[in-house]
């Protein structure tokens, strides 16, 4: 039997490891939950990762695109009124312009480019056929995310990274 102090700090250790444990599964449940406020969900935005974050971004291109959405700009609906909208980077662009995976960024600026020269809706059902036919064909790290789902990244990136001029 270990003396009481002992015992005490290994309930302590113990503890204070589970909430060590659990704060980056709160970290990204607080992202997921950000995500889907702004209309994204982070498993659609990991998948189209998966496609898109292959692509090779010109760094000037990159650094130009960074510089135009980084601004929040904030305007109230009405002068008399407490309701106020919001542009600018939101929980897609932000995670993506951490830089902690280049994926994010190079995906962010391909839907963000392609969402402004296409029709929105044709484009994310054309990219629902194509995961579609990726999870067909056995492709790695492939899935099926539905068509509201495409279509909510489609539109998180389009509205967060409005500043940019393409």
């Amino acid at each position: 039997m270990l003396p009481i102090q002992m015992q005490l700090s290994v309930e302590l250790t113990n503890a204070f490891g589970a909430v060590a444990a659990a704060l980056p599964w709160k970290k990204i449940l607080d992202l997921g939950r950000d995500l889907r406020k702004s209309g994204s969900d982070i498993v659609v935005e990991e998948d189209l990762a998966n496609v898109f974050g292959r692509g090779k971004i010109v760094h000037a291109l990159e650094n130009r695109f960074k510089h135009s959405i980084n601004d929040t700009k904030i305007v109230p609906l009405h002068p008399t009124c407490s309701i106020s909208l919001q542009s600018g980077p939101g929980p897609t662009v932000t995670r993506a312009m951490r830089g902690q995976d280049r994926r994010y960024m190079s995906t962010v600026i391909q839907l963000s480019f392609l969402g402004a020269v296409c029709n929105r809706t044709e484009l994310a059902t054309a990219l629902t056929e194509c995961m579609s036919q990726r999870l067909t064909c056995g492709i790695q790290d492939s899935s099926r995310p539905g068509f509201e789902d495409i279509a909510g990244v489609l539109e998180a990136c389009s509205s967060q990274t409005s500043n940019f001029d393409w």
